[in-house]
């Protein structure tokens, strides 16, 4: 739904570039990279290991050579970045060499793919608290995808020993599928903070890529889509159903894969809607001050205006505000439409 860099207060380009740093080191006193704890080292030692097989060198020397250039690029690259990756390396070494297949639906893979994913390391990535260190820096509240799902981490006690650490309850999603890309596991702009619904559920292995589906990390979902109501005016939230407009060309299957209109429509969902905006919005104008004689408490006036009141609905009223509530894009073109937002 969201433009991650326009959510946050800080450059992901060297933010990028710190993870790359991370994942390099450390070094051993002769300057040579750790053969386990270093993505280099790692990748240098599968180097020895596969000498006498030609397909695996070209692809190994692909990340070594020119002082680690194309590592760097699949690591810190923008997803428009990865995309030039991959197809370079699949003209370097053909499409099988690391999945059993090119469709999505059958993708898995092979015995040197399942290689390159343990070099590339996620779950040590994933585990070792350098991705919540990241993800606290991106400022989410809510899911890129769907923008319905909280994004948390808390902090978790041990009741015995006293010793705490961070749990995060969000996901990191794939958006180049590790079954097809195993060598983008680790890679900064590939790696998609989201919900559980949208990565476990719908998402899974499927092919994804800047074309045909908007990666949070390079489009904002607002500047190609809005939400719209069927009608707006009605009596009660069964007359009405959410629908999703282009606002200007694009693929649509972000919203075919997760399932969008489904989960919006959903009951508890549009009773929702209707209650905190269609109602607002149709009611009359003494209903309405009532609305906001609640609200005096909060804002400190006794005049309330449409902002404080919408805000106290969870509107965003700005475009960069909409990570910061549930289903802020949907409520912002809701309120739009009706004219309760100029």
């Amino acid at each position: 739904m969201i433009l991650i860099d326009s959510h946050c207060n800080i450059n992901l380009d060297n933010l990028a570039k710190s993870h790359f740093q991370e994942l390099k080191n450390p070094q051993n006193n002769d300057g040579s990279y750790h053969a386990t704890q270093s993505l280099i080292g790692r990748i240098t030692q599968q180097l020895q290991k596969d000498l006498l097989i030609p397909s695996r060198v070209k692809f190994w020397d692909f990340f070594l050579k020119n002082h680690y250039h194309n590592l760097e690029r699949v690591i810190t690259g923008r997803p428009d970045e990865l995309s030039l990756v991959i197809s370079e390396i699949e003209v370097l070494i053909g499409h099988n060499l690391l999945s059993n297949h090119i469709d999505y639906n059958r993708a898995t893979l092979t015995s040197f793919g399942h290689i390159v994913k343990s070099i590339f390391g996620y779950e040590n990535y994933r585990d070792n608290g350098n991705a919540k260190t990241n993800f606290a820096k991106l400022n989410l509240n809510y899911c890129p995808y769907c923008n319905k799902q909280p994004l948390e981490q808390i902090k978790k006690t041990d009741n015995l020993t006293g010793a705490s650490r961070i749990l995060a309850l969000h996901q990191l999603d794939h958006f180049y599928p590790r079954a097809r890309y195993p060598y983008l596991a680790v890679s900064f702009f590939n790696l998609i903070p989201g919900c559980s619904p949208c990565n476990t559920d719908l998402k899974l292995e499927k092919d994804f890529n800047i074309v045909s589906h908007i990666n949070p990390f390079h489009k904002s979902f607002n500047d190609y889509f809005r939400f719209r109501l069927s009608k707006v005016v009605v009596n009660t939230f069964n007359e009405v159903e959410l629908e999703i407009d282009n606002k200007k060309p694009h693929s649509d299957n972000s919203i075919v894969d997760f399932e969008l209109l489904q989960r919006y429509n959903h009951e508890n969902t549009k009773k929702r809607i209707f209650d905190q905006l269609v109602a607002l919005k149709n009611r009359s104008e003494g209903v309405r001050k009532s609305y906001k004689s609640q609200f005096i408490g909060l804002f400190g006036q006794a005049d309330i205006s449409n902002v404080n009141l919408l805000k106290s609905q969870g509107v965003p009223i700005t475009v960069n505000q909409i990570s910061n509530y549930e289903m802020g894009k949907m409520k912002r073109d809701v309120c739009l439409q009706l004219g309760l937002l100029k």
